[in-house]
């Protein structure tokens, strides 16, 4: 957790909003989203993180490749501390072989919360939540859902 043991949150985009706004009022919490779920409209989160998906480096060094690092489009020249490593690959594989590379985009939303050293991932999404143990015995990462969450601050 960070320093103020106030633990950070990635909120998927289909997490109950209203449970965590509420416990982000209290303090209890300090709450993200990942700007590849765009927030829904009349949001209140205020704490977007930029993916760097959509693009491709022309680093001859990069480790980018389609759906972990970008999208080959070449449209958008990011600074290079946005390039995949090969931990971070290794990483994100990690994630999918768990997942599944069917779940691409729940893999990328869970990669980018442990890249960010965020402390629970709140969905309702069953396709995380059914390897929750499983994500968080081999990778160290929390999964709750925003009522389990809720029932830690009751």
């Amino acid at each position: 957790m960070n320093i103020q043991n106030v633990p950070k949150i990635t909120k998927d985009v289909c997490a109950n909003e209203k449970i965590l706004r509420k416990l982000e009022r209290a303090g209890h919490i300090e709450l993200y989203i990942n700007d590849m779920e765009l927030p829904p409209s009349g949001s209140k989160i205020s704490k977007y993180n930029s993916l760097p998906f959509g693009f491709s480096c022309s680093n001859p060094d990069c480790k980018c490749q389609d759906g972990i690092g970008g999208f080959g489009d070449g449209s958008v020249e990011r600074p290079h501390s946005y390039w995949m490593t090969s931990e971070h690959e290794k990483l994100f594989k990690s994630i999918e072989a768990i997942i599944g590379s069917a779940h691409r985009r729940d893999c990328r939303q869970l990669f980018h919360h442990y890249k960010n050293e965020r402390d629970i991932f709140v969905t309702e999404d069953t396709d995380i939540l059914n390897f929750s143990e499983r994500l968080h015995q081999e990778l160290g990462i929390v999964v709750k859902t925003p009522e389990d969450l809720k029932q830690c601050f009751c």
